[in-house]
């Protein structure tokens, strides 16, 4: 969990007995925080949160609160911000990399002028647009509460596990040696690809959730 030491509350969603998903409000003070490694620079940390009491007070939307809704608005605004970030960090690495095929020279040329490597900036343009258009897409479908709005996100989310870490890949390829010294810019937007990657299951994981999804429309 990103930033838990310095949290004011800790939500921390469980099934109520009898009901769906509720949002809890916890104080980091009943909980146990361990520092976790971490390959950003954001503070992550291990909850535990065993023998931990809360009063009914501390139910998210209040009695209600047990019907979901609050799980969902929590769950889907994590996913809305965890592929914003995504598209931000294919953006800069895509700046990045476009600047350096314009300078770095092979064989007396830059190696923008080589067709392969044009041909390999431009399958990072489209992996980038397309999760642009797949993040503003869910986040308007977010915001008016629609009902493919699981749906959107989930196609985002696939879209930055997937095509957008094969393109920061091809970025750290067109780069050779350079892409992988830990005080390059470029080491930087992998690390938080791959960690947003992973904090949103995975390629694997989405397109499930996503054939679920469907599956579920189809019934």
């Amino acid at each position: 969990m990103p930033c838990a030491r310095e949290a004011a509350r800790i939500l921390v969603p469980a099934r109520v007995e009898g009901a769906g998903v509720g949002v809890f409000l916890v104080e980091p003070s009943r909980v146990t925080i361990t520092a976790q490694p971490s390959a950003i620079s954001e503070p992550l940390s291990r909850i535990a949160l065993d023998g931990v009491r809360v009063g009914a007070d501390a139910l998210l939307g209040g009695p209600s609160g047990t019907d979901g809704a609050a799980w969902d608005t929590l769950r889907r605004t994590a996913v809305a911000g965890a592929v914003a970030v995504s598209s931000g960090v294919i953006e800069g690495a895509l700046d990045l990399t476009k600047e350096y095929v314009k300078t770095r020279e092979q064989f007396e040329r830059a190696l923008a002028q080589f067709q392969a490597v044009t041909m390999q900036i431009g399958d990072v343009y489209i992996a980038k647009r397309a999760l642009d258009v797949a993040v503003w897409a869910g986040v308007w479908r977010l915001a008016e509460d629609a009902p493919d709005t699981d749906e959107v996100l989930a196609i985002a989310a696939f879209n930055a596990c997937e095509p957008v870490m094969q393109a920061l890949y091809t970025c750290q390829h067109l780069h050779g040696g350079i892409g992988l010294d830990v005080t390059y810019p470029l080491h930087r937007y992998f690390a938080w690809g791959k960690h947003y990657g992973h904090l949103l299951g995975g390629p694997e994981d989405t397109l499930d959730a996503l054939g679920a999804i469907v599956q579920a429309q189809e019934v």
